[in-house]
């Protein structure tokens, strides 16, 4: 039977009553009661420390609310003081003795001398069935994570992860890279300095990264790391060359100093590369830099992009040749067979994880067929007067202004891509004449991040650029895109379309967002046919 813990013997009359039902039962009895062990404890200390002979009933009363339960007590009861128990069983339930079984006389004597359990607080004690992490994946990040984790492990050192735009690239690399270094011991034990280098186009991609690194390494490492930043102003720090580290860098910054000798120094530690945008990997001056570190069979090559070609499917070498450089593994959408998703835009969107996109087209009466300066494997070079044509085209701007107003009217955020610098300015003033206020981000604007801020926190509605915010810029809100642009490539044009994909259930996005293309721009097709464009190259 299980014990329970009664209440203790305290008043005076309690003591009394039990005294008369422990006393007719022999002395060698009791003992056994308490056990050898306890006994010879309270006897040893007294031959010491008291000069009193121990009073074994007085022991007795103060633990028989415990002793209670012993099995020999009862029947010592029943044997040596029948008279008693049959009176107490009498008194309280009105039943003889002999008629009940152990555990209901003992019920009967715990009512008796007042043994009940005290009222206490019911602590509870719920058991979860499932847990509950702060930070997890989607299931089709998940899939990606494991399928390049188990490639690692398989010894594979070069993959590309090709997902689509607001798909989250940058928080699936995260936890890879975390696995990685978790990983890492089981290959090379002893080398504590562990360095992974992550290669962007761009001083606000490496910042993308860093942050979200740094977010994710906070709630999971195991072990604090260093980050190194190489991009813009940014130095490495010679201390990090004595720590494990992630250095965030820009391609074009390593260019020029990755021969010095502090990264010949990390080299010496790295064993992971990971490179956004992997598309323009390929590029002569590209390769130099990252062969430069991953030459070195030890070192794992991760390449992400949207779109796993250099610019256009019809440029084979190219991308045949990054299909070689990343050993022909391209790790994309898988379902949970593990089987590639055929249609990976629309199962984004269906989920919502991705935004629905409204297609328009702006007519434009102007041609630009006469204003090809090039025309070499599916890409199209535009010349100066083609774009400066575009960008005064009074008609044109007109279309564009217009689409600005309906949707500045239901207080929408309005990302513009322009023809160039002169025609960010036309714009920019005919919607002042318009009273709506706008700005403009290029190469060369000073205070890029406190305007970008502006459109993202909702306190500007129309951004117009050129050249700048196809990558590395993240506003999930944004609702309406405009490409006011001639684009010359499927890479180019895709990563336009990106800035309004991410959905509700990825970064917060929106469910539907519209999408203006001017009618002169060439036809890039379905965005679902835009990822799969250069499918044939990774087989």
């Amino acid at each position: 039977m299980q014990k329970k813990y009664l209440g203790s013997v305290s008043n005076n009359s309690q003591k009394i009553k039990i005294n008369d039902l422990l006393n007719h039962i022999p002395q060698g009895r009791k003992l056994t009661y308490l056990g050898k062990d306890f006994i010879e404890g309270i006897s040893k200390y007294h031959e010491i420390f008291s000069t009193d002979d121990i009073d074994l009933n007085e022991i007795l009363i103060s633990e028989f609310p415990n002793i209670i339960y012993n099995k020999k007590l009862i029947n010592d009861l029943k044997l040596f003081n029948k008279n008693l128990i049959d009176q107490i069983t009498q008194d309280v339930i009105q039943i003889h003795s002999e008629q009940l079984s152990d555990n209901k006389l003992r019920d009967c004597l715990i009512d008796y001398y007042d043994l009940k359990l005290p009222e206490t607080p019911t602590i509870e004690y719920k058991l979860q069935l499932n847990s509950e992490c702060d930070t997890t994946l989607h299931d089709y990040q998940e899939r990606i994570r494991r399928k390049v984790i188990n490639l690692i492990y398989r010894n594979k050192k070069k993959f590309l992860i090709h997902m689509p735009t607001g798909a989250g690239k940058t928080r699936t690399a995260a936890e890879i890279i975390i696995d990685f270094i978790r990983l890492h011991s089981s290959f090379t034990l002893l080398n504590e300095k562990l360095k992974i280098l992550w290669v962007a186009q761009s001083e606000e991609l490496c910042i993308q990264a860093y942050e979200t690194l740094k977010s994710i390494y906070n709630k999971k490492g195991t072990n604090n790391i260093s980050f190194g930043h190489f991009y813009g102003h940014h130095n490495i720090n010679p201390s990090i060359l004595d720590d494990s580290a992630i250095i965030f860098t820009s391609i074009q910054k390593l260019l020029i100093n990755y021969k010095t000798p502090i990264w010949e120094k990390i080299r010496n530690d790295n064993y992971l590369v990971v490179v956004d945008e992997a598309h323009r990997s390929i590029a002569s001056q590209w390769i130099k830099a990252l062969d430069y570190f991953v030459q070195n069979n030890a070192v794992n090559l991760i390449g992400l992009t949207a779109t796993p070609g250099s610019g256009s499917k019809d440029e084979s070498v190219k991308n045949y040749g990054l299909s070689k450089y990343y050993d022909n593994n391209k790790i994309t959408l898988m379902d949970e067979y593990y089987s590639t998703i055929d249609k990976p835009i629309d199962y984004l969107v269906k989920r919502k994880f991705l935004a629905k996109i409204e297609r328009n087209d702006i007519v434009s009466q102007t041609s630009i067929s006469n204003g090809i300066s090039d025309f070499q494997g599916g890409r199209f070079k535009f010349k100066k007067s083609t774009l400066k044509t575009l960008t005064k085209d009074p008609k044109r701007n007109a279309s564009i202004i217009n689409i600005i107003k309906e949707h500045v009217e239901k207080n929408e955020k309005i990302l513009v891509f322009t023809c160039g610098l002169d025609h960010n300015k036309i714009l920019k003033t005919i919607l002042k004449y318009n009273d709506i206020v706008s700005e403009i981000i290029d190469q060369g604007t000073k205070n890029r991040e406190a305007i970008i801020s502006d459109f993202r926190d909702g306190n500007l509605n129309v951004l117009l650029n050129y050249g700048v915010l196809t990558t590395g810029f993240d506003a999930p809100k944004t609702n309406v895109c405009i490409i006011a642009r001639p684009i010359d490539s499927i890479v180019m044009y895709s990563q336009m379309v990106g800035r309004i994909l991410r959905g509700p259930y990825n970064g917060k996005g929106n469910s539907q967002n519209t999408l203006y293309t001017i009618k002169d721009n060439l036809n890039h097709g379905d965005y679902d046919d835009l990822f799969n464009s250069f499918n044939n190259f990774w087989r």
